[in-house]
């Protein structure tokens, strides 16, 4: 159980919408004793996921234009920016406030924006990232993309996508397969007929198999796939459920699953990405098949809690190893919560603003965080804090050209999201 700190940041989540990172770490800071303030131009938390309460936050703040912004950061301690989008945190930095850019996605690596938008992404990602005050990645890959697309090198840290201690089950439910003796499946998350997220095929080819059966909880119920999935006696479509019960439902299964559409495109993009569902398939002692994403065999290679597959039959051939593993594997060892994590995000934000403080917070003196400095599950070959400086480059055109097409840039892309009213889809891939 974490305890109080005596020393309560009064910190401001800044997001378009919020995700489930977003509430996952707010829960995680409030519970050490810290104000945690949403500050949002689109929606509030419950709106994107009717199950959650907005009381995860202290207060709920909407703003409307950039003034807003600017003259609300001023009250708090540090800015902790979510993306996606990038060009709230390039807002931000404009403020009084100290600005940490928390990377849930790369999308500049997104294979399919035209190229007038891939401009535009690139632009406020890159600027996003070498302007922040202090970066956070979900993944060491996504760390170290960000050192090689744009040369950044100011301190950051790897905190992935953990659960959140509070969401854990008390009791282990009995397993489904203990009754029928088949394999039971399960997949969390989006899906649909976009590039990868187009993997149903793969839940009927599964569900053609007397021996498996598939359980999904979408994000957001479709109707339309519903229909066609009812069509699959061996396949079961369900209405989401609240993301505080699902690692509890999930337990009643034997294997979870995180598929994409490879043949659609989106590899580079994929590779950086350890989803949300991963460590709550982990929590709820499940081992894992993914697509082969180079984040997971990374993750793999550290710690065999599951394995790739690239086809149907693949996967069907890897059943026997998915049972040996959930024999083998300390399953409890693989629970990695916020809440026993926190503590290195609470001392980054204090480094942060000993060494980039524009509202004189008096706090602590503290030391950089530790080089390389991973968690349990941020594994793999772990990239440096601190990259090369990039070879510089001449200027496009004269100084007064080059601020007016940044403040074009800017304007276009907030007047854009200023002038969106509904909720957005949820996040991608790392939900």
């Amino acid at each position: 159980m974490n305890q109080p700190t005596n020393r309560p940041l009064n910190i401001v989540f800044v997001q378009a919408a919020p995700c489930i990172r977003n509430y996952k770490m707010a829960s995680a800071l409030r519970s050490r004793g810290h104000r945690v303030t949403l500050l949002y131009n689109q929606c509030r938390l419950s709106d994107v996921y009717p199950h959650l309460s907005d009381d995860v936050y202290d207060k709920c703040i909407q703003f409307s234009s950039l003034q807003e912004l600017w003259s609300t950061l001023k009250r708090f301690d540090v800015a902790h920016c979510h993306n996606q989008p990038d060009n709230i945190t390039v807002a931000a930095l404009a403020g009084p406030t100290p600005v940490i850019h928390d990377t849930h996605d790369l999308i500049s690596l997104r294979a399919d924006w035209p190229d007038e938008e891939r401009t535009r992404v690139e632009f406020f990602e890159g600027v996003a990232n070498r302007g922040a005050h202090g970066r956070v990645y979900a993944t060491p890959y996504q760390q170290a993309m960000a050192r090689d697309l744009y040369g950044v090198t100011g301190e950051s840290l790897v905190l992935p996508n953990y659960v959140l201690a509070a969401d854990l089950p008390t009791d282990q439910p009995a397993k489904l397969s203990e009754a029928d003796g088949k394999v039971h499946i399960v997949y969390a998350g989006r899906m649909g007929r976009t590039v990868h997220l187009d993997f149903g095929g793969l839940f009927v080819q599964l569900g053609d198999n007397s021996d498996i059966c598939v359980h999904i909880y979408p994000s957001a119920y479709n109707e339309q796939l519903a229909e066609a999935l009812a069509e699959c006696p061996n396949v079961e479509y369900n209405h989401p459920i609240s993301p505080r019960r699902i690692i509890g439902e999930m337990a009643r299964y034997d294997i979870g699953i995180i598929p994409f559409n490879l043949e659609r495109g989106n590899q580079v993009f994929l590779d950086s990405t350890l989803g949300n569902k991963f460590f709550e398939y982990l929590a709820a002692g499940l081992p894992v098949l993914t697509s082969p994403l180079k984040s997971y065999t990374e993750y793999f290679a550290d710690n065999p809690v599951g394995v790739t597959f690239a086809t149907a039959e693949e996967l069907v051939s890897l059943l026997p190893r998915m049972k040996e593993i959930a024999a083998e594997t300390d399953w409890a060892s693989q629970v990695f919560t916020y809440e026993s994590e926190i503590q290195r995000l609470e001392a980054f934000y204090n480094w942060v603003i000993i060494n980039h403080g524009l509202s004189g917070v008096a706090v602590a003196t503290v030391e950089a965080p530790a080089r390389n400095e991973q968690s349990p599950s941020a594994h793999g070959r772990a990239a440096s804090s601190k990259a090369e400086p990039a070879e510089a480059e001449s200027c496009p055109t004269d100084a007064s050209d080059a601020e007016a097409a940044v403040d074009q840039l800017l304007r276009d892309a907030l007047s854009k999201q200023f002038g969106e009213g509904k909720a957005p889809q949820n996040p991608g891939p790392t939900e």
